[in-house]
């Protein structure tokens, strides 16, 4: 009796439908060619500022996301083993695999290199309104350049982008990680625990500057040498304006445009 039934659970499960993946999406006809449409007119803006298109793996090593993030981000990443034993991860963004493929292949040519690029990218992160597993990222690199003028010149070109797919209430979100770098080397804490210090921390754009230094000591208190940096680290984010993971400081469009002209 007891095999019977267990031959028709079998037998139903044959004959249900196969949903999609959690957290991804179908893209159907009509919301398909706008957003066709979108991407070539964020295509044409790229290109009207001398970036050239490229294209990278959707997979790429494991260890090229560990170096930049730590051990960490393995959490919310697709990850697995190839037939040849390597540590493979579907990318969950692109900029590594950017920077990897211009040392591979465009190191030799004159600087700066401005690329831009499109592509899907996949992060095991609760999904949510607005967010999901699988998504697309557009975004532009210059390599071999610091100057103030080409970090002026992409966050004009991101404003440009906005107004062109018709997009008018948005902010603009500066990053610039090197100010928690610069407070990490005066503190002379090693590459691997300056990566856990980031990657620990769980933070919000928009929040109040004592709730996120409190989200900081939390996340990170457990971790075996924060006892060392974590009253310097929360008394440095108390005095600054609301910044995300990264230290971006976030600005409107006219604040962002006053700067520029």
């Amino acid at each position: 009796m007891s095999n019977a039934k267990a031959q028709n659970s079998n037998d139903k499960k044959k004959h249900e439908p196969i949903k999609g993946v959690k957290g991804t999406q179908d893209i159907f006809p009509k919301e398909y060619y706008r957003r066709t449409e979108v991407f070539k007119a964020i295509q044409e803006c790229f290109e009207s500022y001398g970036y050239q298109g490229m294209d990278v793996p959707i997979i790429e090593p494991l260890e090229l996301h560990l170096r930049k993030s730590g051990d960490k981000i393995v959490k919310s990443m697709y990850t697995f083993k190839d037939y040849g034993n390597r540590d493979i991860c579907l990318r969950p963004e692109i900029t590594a695999s950017v920077v990897r493929a211009f040392n591979e292949g465009l190191s030799n040519e004159s600087r700066p290199v401005k690329i831009y690029y499109f592509g899907p990218t996949f992060r095991y992160d609760k999904p949510q309104e607005g967010r999901f597993r699988q998504f697309t990222q557009a975004g532009v690199e210059i390599i071999g350049s610091n100057s103030l003028e080409h970090d002026a010149e992409v966050i004009k070109l991101a404003c440009d982008c906005m107004e062109k797919i018709g997009i008018k209430n948005y902010e603009i979100a500066i990053s610039d990680v090197e100010i928690l770098f610069t407070i990490f080397k005066k503190l002379a804490i090693p590459e691997r625990e300056k990566s856990l210090l980031i990657g620990e921390a769980k933070w919000e754009e928009k929040t109040d500057m004592e709730k996120l230094g409190n989200e900081l000591t939390k996340k990170i208190n457990n971790l075996p040498f924060i006892k060392k940096y974590k009253k310097i680290i929360k008394a440095y984010w108390l005095k600054h304006p609301p910044m995300d993971r990264a230290g971006y400081n976030i600005f409107s469009p006219a604040d962002v445009l006053s700067v520029l002209r």
